[in-house]
C-alpha cells in the first residue's frame, strides 16, 4: 500500500518519492523506474501549468488506491517508457436526439492537443468527495463538465450519470512543435466510463483554454467520423469508439443490458 505523508510518497515502508513544488521527485530505485526530477517539466500555458499541481489518485492494476501524485508526475513519461497508473473518467454525453457530443482538445492541452475525444475526459482528484471510486468519478465529471464545457451543475448532476465499466490503457502523447524541446508526456489510466443523457447545445459554453471545437455526432456517422479523423483521435477515444462504443450507443435506452461495472477492459 502506498500513501503520502507530508512531502513523502511511500510504498509499504519504503520512500520512493518526495513532493516538491514540481510534483514528486523520485529519490530511490523502484523496479522499472529511473530516477528523475520534475524541475524542467513546466508547461507554457499558465492556466494549464497551474493545473499540474492537482493531486491525482494512484491505483494498482485492479483500481485499488495506492497513493497520490501531482498531475505533472502522473503524465511525465519516464526514460523506460513507464508512467504512473492513475484513476480517470470519460464521459460520453448524448442529446435528446441520441447524438454524442465530441470535443477537439485545445492547442494548450499538455497531452494530446488538437485531437478529437469524447465529451469530457479528466481525473478524479485526491479529495474526500472524489476518491471513492464510482461516486468520486461522477463528482469529478460534474466539476470538469462545468470547467471545460460550461455545463450547468444540474445538467451534469452525478445522479444523472450512468457508470458502465472501466478501461485500462497507456499511450504517449504526440509532441507538437511547441513541445519538442520539452519533456515527453502521456497517459496511463484506469478510466471510469460514464454515460450522460440530455446534454443539449444550449447547455454548452466551451472554455477555449480546454476545448477547441465541439460537434454532435450521429450514430450512423460514427464510422465515417473515425475514418476521416483517424490521425486526429485521442488513443482512448479511438480504442473505445472502435470496440465498445457501438454496443453502448445501440443500447442507450437500456444501458443496464451492457453494464460491466466489475470488469476492467485492458487495451
Amino acid at each position: 500500500m502506498s500513501k503520502t505523508l507530508g512531502s513523502l510518497l511511500f510504498v509499504g515502508q519504503r520512500v520512493i518519492g518526495r513532493k516538491s513544488s514540481f510534483g514528486i521527485r523520485f529519490v530511490s530505485t523502484v523496479p522499472g523506474r529511473s530516477q528523475f526530477t520534475m524541475t524542467g517539466a513546466k508547461v507554457q500555458d499558465p492556466l494549464q501549468e497551474a493545473s499540474m499541481e492537482e493531486e491525482c489518485i494512484l491505483v494498482d492494476d485492479n483500481d485499488q488506491v495506492i497513493g497520490s501524485a501531482s498531475k505533472r508526475a502522473c503524465h511525465l513519461v519516464n526514460s523506460d517508457g513507464s508512467l504512473l497508473l492513475h484513476r480517470a473518467f470519460s464521459v460520453f454525453a448524448f442529446n435528446a436526439a441520441g447524438q454524442l457530443l465530441v470535443q477537439k482538445r485545445s492547442q494548450f492541452k499538455v497531452t494530446f492537443p488538437l485531437l478529437w475525444a469524447n465529451t469530457c475526459c479528466s481525473h478524479p482528484l485526491n479529495l474526500p468527495q472524489e476518491i471513492k471510486g464510482e461516486s468520486g468519478a461522477r463528482v469529478a465529471a460534474q466539476r470538469r463538465l462545468g470547467l471545460e464545457l460550461g455545463v450547468p451543475a444540474d445538467v451534469a448532476a452525478p445522479e444523472r450519470m450512468h457508470f458502465l465499466t472501466k478501461v485500462h490503457y497507456q499511450a504517449p502523447s504526440p509532441q507538437i512543435s511547441t513541445q519538442r524541446k520539452g519533456p515527453v508526456w502521456g497517459e496511463h489510466e484506469i478510466d471510469y466510463i460514464l454515460i450522460l443523457r440530455g446534454l443539449e447545445k444550449e447547455h454548452l459554453l466551451p472554455n477555449q483554454n480546454e476545448v477547441a471545437e465541439t460537434h454532435f455526432l450521429g450514430r450512423s456517422d460514427l464510422l465515417d467520423f473515425l475514418n476521416e479523423n483517424k490521425d486526429s483521435l485521442t488513443p482512448w477515444f479511438s480504442l473505445i469508439a472502435h470496440t465498445l462504443l457501438p454496443l453502448w450507443w445501440d443500447q442507450l435506452g437500456n444501458l443496464q443490458q451492457v453494464d460491466q461495472q466489475n470488469l476492467i477492459h485492458r487495451f
